[in-house]
């Protein structure tokens, strides 16, 4: 993924725009494209640092195309693998003794002949059975320029710039205090394996139906929390290839830039970008895994309830939508109750459910919240339709399953 900083953009105002490639320019990209690809291949089974000397060959090219190269090397990196060479001693034994041999020879006063590194290597070498050249090869081979490329990417010029330009607005996204985007999907099919993504990315997320038939969903971005985190922005960027998979789609972001965090806004629509697979599979393959340890746990306890992946979509007219994680169904009665997982969120989202539930949530619902949130189990009380299961590192399906029958006994 790209940083900011080789994103390709301007200010207009109060606006953050991406700068379009000419004719002449993506001709040229292109051109760039199949060189480092090509270069790519052509390096496998050489270090790191050889790439980096490589590239940095292209150094000479103008600004614009340098800022470009360097773009496209950076995605060949993120799609190459780099593995440690290997070694029958460990570097950091090697560094070790070689350290440990040079103090004393310093103290012996040998420290300063002009042969003393190639005799310690020679020496220190013996003891470990390796050559001196095998020597030079393994004291840093742990170290990040010296992994060995052993694959890089086998997708075309045309495939790398389609990425690229993906790949920049993701950079923005990574700027976002806020994002807005409406949706619009095929089949209902379609919304609830969206939201269901959304949902396993992680993110803190408010859904409502518009009177068109589409949806809004408001996100919060990386800079609106307390402390901006790298990992939180990441996980926004990966929405973007989720939402190409939308048949429309329309995104505003509010973005801090530069090094000044200047406010903007920054547009995006769907045939701004080219569709690229997120790679994600279906909403079941992607469960959170805390979900994903308890659901086996919870099959093994002899429980009146059978556990699922839910597939609803719960609309809460002039309220908003509700997309809980898992369905509990009573075996003898056919009762539902559904449950979400609040783990991950913010304790004002946290609050944004139980005000949903106090308005009159119409379904029964378990929400598990982690204790970090310090939220209350007597948030609730007991004449509501919800109720919170407030957890410390993993979910126990004895105290669910005492949770569910608990919430079976209220009349909704």
């Amino acid at each position: 993924m790209l940083s900011p900083d080789l994103v390709r953009a301007r200010r207009k105002g109060d606006r953050l725009l991406l700068l379009p490639l000419a004719p002449s320019e993506r001709q040229r990209a292109l051109e760039l494209a199949k060189i480092l690809l090509h270069q790519a291949q052509m390096m496998i089974g050489q270090t790191r640092e050889e790439w980096e000397e490589a590239i940095h060959k292209l150094l000479f090219l103008p600004q614009r195309e340098k800022l470009l190269a360097m773009a496209f090397a950076k995605l060949i990196d993120d799609q190459s693998s780099f593995d440690i060479p290997t070694s029958e001693v460990s570097p950091e034994a090697i560094r070790q003794e070689l350290f440990l041999q040079a103090t004393i020879k310093r103290r012996n006063g040998s420290f300063q002949t002009p042969s003393f590194r190639e005799s310690l290597l020679t020496q220190v070498g013996a003891d470990f059975g390796l050559t001196k050249d095998q020597m030079e090869q393994s004291l840093y081979s742990d170290l990040k320029g010296s992994f060995l490329r052993t694959k890089a990417p086998a997708c075309s010029p045309d495939q790398l710039l389609d990425l690229y330009e993906q790949s920049q607005a993701q950079a923005v996204l990574l700027r976002a205090s806020s994002v807005l985007v409406e949706v619009t999907c095929a089949s209902p099919k379609a919304y609830r394996t969206l939201f269901h993504k959304i949902k396993f990315l992680r993110l803190l997320a408010s859904i409502q139906a518009t009177e068109k038939g589409t949806y809004r969903i408001q996100i919060d971005g990386p800079f609106s929390l307390f402390e901006s985190t790298v990992k939180y922005g990441l996980q926004l960027a990966l929405l973007l290839p989720v939402l190409t998979t939308c048949s429309q789609f329309q995104l505003h972001a509010q973005i801090r830039w530069g090094k000044e965090r200047v406010p903007l806004h920054f547009y995006l629509e769907h045939h701004e970008l080219p569709a690229i697979s997120d790679h994600s599979g279906n909403a079941h393959e992607h469960i959170k895994e805390e979900l994903a340890a308890f659901l086996p746990r919870f099959s093994a306890l002899s429980s009146p309830w059978q556990a699922s992946i839910s597939t609803e979509i719960l609309h809460l007219p002039g309220i908003g939508i509700c997309i809980p994680d898992l369905q509990f169904v009573q075996k003898e009665t056919g009762e539902i109750i559904y449950f979400e997982l609040l783990g991950f969120w913010s304790r004002d989202a946290v609050f944004q459910r139980i005000e949903l539930v106090k308005k009159g949530l119409p379904f029964k619902i378990l929400f598990a919240v982690s204790k970090r949130l310090r939220v209350s189990e007597k948030t609730l009380d007991e004449e509501s339709s919800g109720m919170l299961y407030v957890f410390n590192e993993i979910l126990h399906p004895k105290t669910i399953n005492d949770q569910l029958h608990k919430l079976s006994q209220r009349k909704v």
